[in-house]
């Protein structure tokens, strides 16, 4: 492990036990996993309300809901990347396996409880197979193979994660863009 990976390990699980200590108690990654969803939306108008339905009224904090935008914010922006550039936030590969398995459950149950609170268009059949899949996910959980394998699947997982999320961000906000278009 190079010094960035340490301090960037460092750095994610101090974030993480902050948020998990706040009141909202969600940590890092169910939150990015919530951002994620919520970014598949265009309605920005109702963010703060969606946060609050996710978090609670303790979500409302001026503070607290800098940071949940600047991770909607973030998440966004790798979406909308020509370069396919988004990632679920997640612990590296020199995190025991254990703790990243239960950080993916994490994420992925993140981002189907934001995925379910969006008023979404109906999903195509392989939209709506990618979003059963993350479903899925929310029950994962570490076995006693070889942590070699183990890892090679979870590598695995996290790029299926990778287009599963960005075929729902492209479904969701090209129904969008159609629904406007039709309207005008």
């Amino acid at each position: 492990m190079n010094s960035d990976d340490s301090t960037n390990t460092a750095y994610y699980d101090e974030l993480d036990q902050t948020l998990r200590a706040h009141p909202a108690g969600a940590g890092l990654y169910e939150i990015h996993g919530m951002a994620s969803a919520l970014a598949c939306q265009a309605n920005r108008n109702e963010i703060s309300r969606q946060w609050q339905a996710l978090l609670g009224e303790e979500s409302q904090g001026e503070d607290f809901m800098r940071v949940l935008i600047s991770v909607l914010n973030l998440c966004e922006s790798s979406l909308n990347s020509e370069g396919f550039e988004f990632t679920p936030l997640l612990p590296d590969e020199n995190t025991r396996i254990a703790a990243r398995t239960e950080a993916l459950a994490e994420w992925c149950s993140g981002f189907v409880q934001a995925f379910h609170l969006i008023n979404r268009p109906k999903l195509n059949k392989t939209a709506n197979e990618a979003l059963d899949d993350i479903f899925a996910l929310t029950h994962i959980e570490s076995d006693d193979r070889k942590a070699q394998v183990q890892s090679r699947d979870f590598a695995e997982i996290e790029e299926y994660l990778r287009v599963a999320v960005q075929l729902l961000f492209d479904e969701c906000r090209g129904d969008q863009a159609t629904a406007g278009q039709s309207e005008n």
